[in-house]
């Protein structure tokens, strides 16, 4: 079909054929379609890439505390590697190219503690992120279902095992052509200069070396490479290659990776380094915005904010301790300067946010917290709620990154609904019809999620009806702009598609004349506020 190989060095032992874990099973009770194959396999075992190709998007946050990273390979085809590890190899960052076979990262692990591989493949004729609202996926319209091309994608060890008499050493590493090459290197049959030609590399070119050897002399000396490039195998004069150097060999529990992180700039003074992955653990020594550390190790610790658990332990100037891994950004350059007055780019539904018309509170809502209607008392009974909706940010962006909406709206729903949980009894409001922060009615709704009115799985049922809504008015008002749209949206979470009829009057019948205005009023503050930057990133 292509010229992938499987992205792990074994199949999973669960099929991806079947269950939750196959492309277009239902989530959310039919509100949402998985966009992948998952391959359940341990945590930490390493991702293959599955073709030569350009890293487009370099690891970032994706869901339940772990990270994705996304390839375009030379067949054209653009595959996220999702549900991995934070920590990645040295050099995985945008623009990078990468060989098939190459590990590019490690399987990671939910808040859930479930590991796997969520590998989503896209045909790359479409633009754009590949998360966005408008379909059942919830992805690019380009989305492509995997399964046929994992089930004919052959493992590393089976094209080896192509190679008669050949088997890759346990010292392999990695090799590049030297950049200094004036023309193609030649890969030969032998270490001779006499011997035929297999096939030739060009600059740059990645392999894999196998051992070093002794052959004939050419102009430099006499030291080769037996190699391997996408399954073939020959010699290469040893000057010519850029070779890592020799390691001494580890077991796969011992395995780490080592890669270079930088303090991100979220960090508002400085950054505590612990000696154990625990807030309450001795401070060591701290670190600045824009410092560069080596990251040893990624481990579970103790939750530090937003419910999250993930820590990396790390090295800088010969010291070595724990830190918040939300903090380091890995593999990635320091960010240039922007222009003065040029504003960092946002995705289409936090622009729409932004532009979104608000006139705030209504006077009976308002009345709630003893203010006067308006925009100013939206934003206060926001920042009211802020304490709840801190501790949980880390869900509204886990679940808010899953269906191609803001964060920051799905915050401002929980707190105009239910002040984030604090009028509810047992998790339950509105006569004991509708269940959790979300207000999920149980009337319309098999309710999701009900051990936890706070949980991961109730938030990801509102954000899979709030996103239904948002396709519904998409097609009702085909004519509307997006900042239109979003407000619509939020006025069907209140009182259905029905009654979002003019752009105007579309608040008119809502629980306080003021549903739609309220909710975008306090996702702005939410959005835009200084303790809730994950909900920009």
């Amino acid at each position: 079909m292509t010229n992938f190989t499987f992205p792990l060095r074994q199949r999973p032992d669960y099929p991806y054929h079947t269950g939750g874990r196959r492309f277009g099973a239902n989530r959310n009770s039919g509100s949402r379609r998985h966009a992948g194959c998952d391959l359940v396999v341990p945590r930490g075992m390493e991702i293959l890439a599955m073709a030569d190709g350009r890293i487009v998007r370099e690891p970032y946050h994706f869901y339940s505390g772990s990270y994705a990273l996304e390839i375009e390979h030379s067949n054209g085809k653009v595959v996220r590697y999702g549900e991995i590890m934070k920590i990645v190899p040295a050099g995985i960052r945008v623009g990078a190219r990468v060989s098939q076979g190459e590990v590019i990262a490690r399987v990671g692990q939910l808040q859930s503690g479930s590991s796997m591989l969520h590998l989503e493949l896209y045909s790359g004729t479409d633009m754009g992120r590949l998360t966005q609202a408008g379909n059942k996926y919830k992805r690019r319209n380009d989305l492509t279902d995997p399964t046929s091309y994992l089930d004919a994608a052959p493992l590393l060890s089976e094209l080896d095992r192509a190679v008669p008499g050949k088997s890759t050493a346990s010292s392999a590493r990695c090799g590049k052509v030297i950049e200094k090459l004036s023309g193609n290197l030649n890969i030969r049959s032998e270490p001779s200069t006499k011997a035929s030609v297999v096939f030739k590399l060009v600059r740059g070119s990645k392999c894999i070396v196998l051992r070093e050897v002794k052959g004939s002399s050419y102009s430099i000396g006499d030291s080769w490479y037996e190699i391997e490039h996408h399954g073939l195998r020959g010699y290469a004069a040893s000057y010519y290659i850029d070779a890592e150097p020799e390691k001494e060999p580890r077991s796969p529990d011992q395995a780490v990776m080592i890669t270079e992180g930088r303090v991100s700039d979220q960090v508002s003074s400085v950054l505590n380094v612990r000696s154990e992955p625990s807030r309450s653990a001795r401070k060591l020594f701290t670190l600045a915005r824009g410092d560069t550390v080596r990251v040893l190790e990624e481990v579970a610790g103790d939750i530090y904010q937003w419910d999250r658990k993930d820590w990396l332990k790390i090295e800088h100037d010969g010291k070595s301790g724990f830190v918040a891994g939300y903090y380091v950004n890995i593999g990635q350059p320091k960010p240039a300067k922007r222009p003065a007055g040029v504003e960092p780019t946002v995705d289409r539904w936090d622009s729409a946010l932004l532009e979104a018309p608000t006139r705030g509170a209504s006077a009976k809502t308002a009345a709630q917290d003893k203010l006067k209607k308006g925009i100013k008392a939206s934003r206060q009974m926001a920042e009211n709620d802020l304490d709840l909706v801190w501790k949980i940010a880390d869900k509204f962006v886990s679940v808010a990154g899953k269906f191609g909406i803001p964060a920051a709206i799905l915050a401002a729903l929980a707190s105009r609904e239910s002040r984030c949980g604090t009028v509810l009894r047992y998790g339950w409001g509105d006569n004991n019809h509708a269940f959790g922060i979300m207000q999920i009615d149980k009337r319309y709704h098999e309710i999701l999620g009900e051990a936890d009115p706070s949980c991961i799985e109730h938030i990801e049922q509102a954000a899979g009806i709030f996103s239904d809504y948002l396709e519904d008015i998409i097609k009702k008002h085909p004519k509307w702009k997006d900042k239109h749209v979003l407000k619509g949206a939020a006025v069907a979470y209140n009182s259905g598609v029905k009654n979002v009829q003019t752009i105007g009057k579309m608040d008119k019948g809502t629980t306080g004349d003021d549903y739609g205005s309220d909710v975008i009023a306090r996702a702005q503050h939410y959005f835009k506020h200084q303790d809730l930057v994950i909900f920009r990133c």
